[in-house]
Order: C-alpha cells, then sequence, then structure tokens
C-alpha cells in the first residue's frame, strides 16, 4: 500500500494541482488523515520547497454520533480555513482539497449538524465564486476514502475495499501512473480541441432510453482533462476525470433522457428516473425513487428547471466498470455522459464574464443556485455533432470516441 501511497501523492501534487516550485499549498484534509497529510507536506517541501499550510478536521460524519461536540469551534476552524483561503487567491498559491468521499450526511435531525451543512456549502459557493472571477487559481478537488464513507458502500473490510477501488479508478495501483494521467489528458484534451475547432451547433443524444437534441451556446468552450493558467501551467480542477463538458443554450434543450445511474442527492436516492425537455424547460418528470425529492431539485429555484451543462463520456469508464455507486457525484458523474439541472459554468464559454445572472443572461447560459449532475448515457450511446449546415458528424458511436 506504501508505494500506492506514494504514487497518489505524485499524482495529486504534479496531476493535480502541478505545484512548481516556492509555492504556496494550501491542503484540506480530513483528520482521519493525518498522517498522509503529512507525507504530502513532507515531498511538497522537499521537492517543491513548497510552503505549506495544512488544515484537518473531523469530517460531519464524525461529528453525527457527538451529541455534545462543541460544534461552535468546528464552526471558527472552518471559517479560519476558508478565510485564509479567500485572502490568499493568487498566482502563487495552489489549493488541493482533499474531501471526504460522502457529500450529504444523514444528520438524524440534529440541528448543528444541519447548520454545519449549510455553513459549508455557504462557504464552498463564496469560495468558488471568487476563484472563478479571480482566475487563474489553480485548485485541485478530490475525494479520499474514509471509513464512514466505506461503511456506506461495503459491509465487510469496508475501508482496505474501497482503497483497492480508490487505488484502481485513480491508477495509483499502476506504473507510472503519473505519464498514465499525463497521456489520459493528452487523448482528452485531443477530444476538446476537435469539438472547439468544430463549434457544432447542436448535440444528438441516442440509445434507446435516451433522446436528446441539444443546442449549444454561440462561441462555446469545451473543457476537460485539465485547465491551463495564462501562464502556461496544467493542472486538474476535479480528480479523476474523464468528462469533456461545455453549456448548452439556456432555452436549447429538446428530448428526454432516462437516467442509466442512481443520483445520490443530499443522502437521498433517486432512482428510475426520466426527464421531459421543451425549449430548454424540464416539463415533466418522473421517479420511481424518490420523485418528489426529483421535483424539489427541478423546483429548487426559477432557473434549476434548466440545463447549465452537458458532457460526453465513453461508454466504459474505470468507474462505471467497478459498478459501484459511490454516493458522491465527483466520481459518480465520471461513469456516463450527463447533463446538469442548474447553473452553468462560465468557462464554458469563449471569454471571460463575470459570474453573476447578468451576465449569464447576455450569453444564454443558465444562471441559478444549484447544479446537479444526472447520469443518462450507457455503453450503447451514439453521439452526434450537427454543424451550422445542418450536416451530421459521428463523435461516439456505441460508446466509442470515434473523432
Amino acid at each position: 500500500m506504501n508505494d500506492k501511497l506514494n504514487n497518489l501523492i505524485d499524482i495529486y501534487l504534479k496531476n493535480g494541482v502541478n505545484l512548481q516550485k516556492y509555492q504556496h499549498l494550501f491542503l484540506t484534509i480530513p483528520l482521519e488523515h493525518h498522517d498522509l497529510g503529512l507525507l504530502i507536506k513532507k515531498k511538497a517541501i522537499k521537492e517543491y520547497e513548497a510552503k505549506v499550510y495544512v488544515y484537518e478536521w473531523d469530517d460531519l460524519s464524525v461529528l453525527v454520533d457527538k451529541p455534545d461536540y462543541h460544534h461552535q469551534n468546528y464552526i471558527n476552524k472552518l471559517k479560519e480555513v476558508y478565510t485564509d483561503k479567500i485572502k490568499t487567491l493568487n498566482d502563487d498559491c495552489v489549493y488541493l482539497e482533499l474531501r471526504a468521499g460522502i457529500e450529504n450526511i444523514n444528520c438524524k435531525n440534529i440541528d448543528y449538524l444541519n447548520q454545519l451543512n449549510a455553513l459549508i456549502a455557504e462557504l464552498n459557493q463564496e469560495f468558488k465564486i471568487k476563484k472563478r472571477n479571480k482566475g487563474n487559481v489553480i485548485s485541485c478537488k478530490t475525494v479520499i476514502p474514509t471509513k464512514y464513507w466505506a461503511d456506506i458502500i461495503f459491509s465487510e473490510d469496508s475501508l482496505n475495499k474501497l482503497w483497492d477501488v480508490y487505488f484502481k479508478i485513480t491508477l495509483a495501483d499502476q506504473l507510472n501512473p503519473v505519464e498514465l494521467w499525463n497521456k489520459r489528458i493528452a487523448d482528452i484534451q485531443h477530444y476538446v480541441k476537435y469539438l472547439n475547432e468544430k463549434q457544432y451547433r447542436f448535440l444528438s443524444f441516442e440509445d434507446g432510453k435516451t433522446s436528446l437534441m441539444v443546442e449549444l451556446i454561440d462561441n462555446h468552450k469545451w473543457t476537460g482533462g485539465c485547465e491551463i493558467t495564462d501562464k502556461g501551467i496544467r493542472y486538474m480542477p476535479n480528480f479523476p476525470t474523464q468528462e469533456v463538458f461545455t453549456a448548452p443554450k439556456r432555452f436549447g434543450v429538446n428530448g428526454y433522457f432516462k437516467n442509466s445511474k442512481p443520483l445520490w442527492y443530499k443522502n437521498i436516492m433517486i432512482d428510475d428516473f426520466y426527464l421531459k425537455f421543451v425549449d430548454g424547460e424540464a416539463i415533466e418528470s418522473g421517479a420511481e425513487v424518490n420523485a418528489g425529492t426529483l421535483k424539489a431539485i427541478i423546483n429548487y429555484d426559477d432557473n434549476s428547471k434548466y440545463v447549465g451543462e452537458i458532457a460526453i463520456l465513453p461508454g466504459v469508464t474505470e468507474i462505471s466498470k467497478s459498478g459501484i455507486l459511490f454516493n458522491t457525484t465527483l466520481l459518480d458523474e465520471n461513469a456516463a455522459c450527463h447533463l446538469a439541472l442548474g447553473s452553468a459554468y462560465p468557462c464554458s464559454l469563449n471569454q471571460k464574464i463575470a459570474y453573476n445572472q447578468e451576465s449569464f443572461n447576455m450569453y444564454e447560459l443558465n444562471y441559478a443556485n444549484i447544479h446537479v449532475d444526472m447520469m443518462f448515457g450507457t455503453e450503447y450511446i451514439n453521439i452526434k455533432g450537427i454543424d451550422s449546415k445542418g450536416r451530421y458528424h459521428d463523435i461516439i458511436i456505441d460508446g466509442n470516441w470515434v473523432i
């Protein structure tokens, strides 16, 4: 396991944040992984002469069974971390965020845990908006196995099993994984470059259960695998990833999809569901499992019924091959093609814009207070691009890239 952990640290530092000499590294990590945090810090100092700041705390799962926990200390720590992160947003700082895998803890009606969930969401959103408006800020977000998360997925020997799967999907169990990720990023960037050059007006998605026609925004930009700063530093905002994504026009989605993977939302699983779109709006929905929660997502605010992201993935990925529902979007979204109800990402446009509703409306991007990814692609997905003259071009056939 030591070799795999060393590989993983190299992936985080070289592929994830692409740490440069003398930079300041802000590392957030669950307290459960104190020793791993020390190893990351040691390597960053030794090999990059970095200044390293490590923030660690119990994730909310640990607090579920601590009714007498002094949660004000936790709140103060959270605010300290995010205050530091926001104050230091500049080109010399990089942010590596290792999260507990489970995103939404069952709070069992414990008021202070519900308050903490709300505070974390608020602080995350504030940092995200400031980071996007600042631009050129290197940050990598990923998940890391924890006991609470493992116990939700596996019944026996849970943490060891989850680590085994995690090493596989991150390629940390392979020889020269940093180079393997460089190759994968290059492949993804090939697809990104092709799609950006083509500037298709529409995409069609068909697999027998889904039939979608998606109109893309004018001057749209595909992103995937990595982002590159103005100084030419490449990094991975999310890890691991295999998607390429952009934004549709707010009123440009028509058709229907049937989910191919369950959706885990605020500790509730939604499954066997569908959505039907007319002129961008989700006008009809249904679900065999937790239909009410699906409707709550659609009606979260005035714009959450529209689509902010469309993402292409091959029919089979490491994550889909695992056959596991990880209950965390960062991993589960990389199992299949997906769309997101709610807000678009400003990086989906070939020019910089402010992260606000007025700017989004100007470019026909959807702006909302929610972003929920829903997986619909199967291993037999067929995707075509339609150009400005109405000609169809194959992008994926039976789940395989053909460009």
